[in-house]
């Protein structure tokens, strides 16, 4: 399915969120220090039968911080609560890059406004490390592994509100956009759909995977991952389009149709895939390591204002829920 773009889609949020309501597994807020860098059918993961009617929110609306134990380390997350939220509701898991934080990616995704304006949870979890990293090659069974955090972070969500569990996408920039790829690869968490930005791997671990629904952004002159392959930080990267031609593969997409939505954006899309399985892909002329849509991070390039990732996301998790 061909999830329609336009042009001239306003800026995310350019604000932290303004208040954290504590629940009472809550850690220290994260420090913000930086700007964001850095089987068939589908199946669902959750073990929680949602309940009918309203979603429980303990009169807690806002950004909520929680944390969960994962092998003896507490480890927090954010999950931001709109106002009449009624259920099973979608979830929108966003992940922040390299050095970036919860707080940041939750405000810098602009996330928070779509949930207030269609009613779904939005959860951003927090890396460790200084500058905060996500290992997104560790294996879940790895009880330490930011995966298995994830998982924990995830069963949390579904104990504590009402999770429509065909309805929950995963989605992340630069470092997380890597976590994202590497959830559709593990095949294992039960996502519907995943959206990334400025980081996309497809490897040999992903084969055994089911089919993922991705839509992804990059842009031509990202100066941190280069959308022709090469060096990026210590790894090396793939091109993009290649990578994307894989997933579509590995998705048994017919295609591919190129298409310009906007002056300085051009969409290729794979459809026709096991289990409507869609690949897009938007690339972004003149784009750097940058969330489209979102506000200016000068020292990481350009930022198109042309279209709106989140936007775009979200549209495209609503035409994939889980089987």
């Amino acid at each position: 399915m061909v999830v329609l773009a336009g042009c001239g889609a306003s800026g995310g949020s350019d604000a932290a969120p303004s208040s954290t309501t504590r629940s009472s597994t809550t850690t220290t807020r994260p420090t913000t220090t930086a700007s964001p860098t850095t089987s068939s059918p589908r199946s669902t993961s959750s073990t929680t039968t949602p309940p009918t009617g309203a979603c429980p929110t303990g009169g807690r609306t806002g950004v909520v911080e929680r944390s969960v134990q994962v092998a003896g380390e507490q480890r927090s997350y954010l999950v931001y609560v709109p106002e009449g939220l009624s259920g099973p509701a979608p979830l929108v898991v966003t992940v922040h890059g390299l050095g970036s934080n919860a707080v940041e990616q939750l405000a810098y995704s602009g996330f928070s406004a779509l949930a207030d304006r269609d009613g779904f949870l939005v959860a951003s979890p927090q890396a460790r490390g200084f500058p905060t990293m996500w290992n997104f090659l560790q294996p879940a069974s790895e009880p330490t592994s930011d995966a298995a955090f994830l998982k924990a972070m995830d069963d949390d969500i579904a104990a504590t509100w009402c999770v429509d569990p065909a309805r929950r996408y995963v989605s992340g920039i630069s470092n997380g956009s890597a976590v994202t790829f590497a959830l559709a690869c593990a095949g294992s968490f039960g996502f519907a759909a995943y959206g990334g930005v400025a980081g996309a791997l497809y490897g040999p671990p992903c084969a055994d995977a089911p089919p993922a629904p991705i839509i992804y952004f990059h842009g031509s002159d990202d100066p941190v991952v280069p959308i022709d392959g090469g060096q990026a930080l210590r790894t090396v990267v793939k091109p993009v389009a290649d990578t994307m031609a894989a997933w579509a593969d590995h998705n048994g997409c017919g295609g591919p149709e190129v298409q310009d939505v906007c002056a300085n954006v051009t969409r290729t899309t794979w459809s026709g895939c096991d289990d409507d399985a869609t690949v897009d892909y938007y690339r972004v002329e003149g784009g750097g390591h940058t969330w489209p849509g979102a506000i200016d991070v000068p020292r990481l390039g350009p930022t198109t204002h042309e279209i709106m990732a989140s936007e775009l996301m979200w549209a495209f998790f609503q035409a994939h829920p889980a089987s």
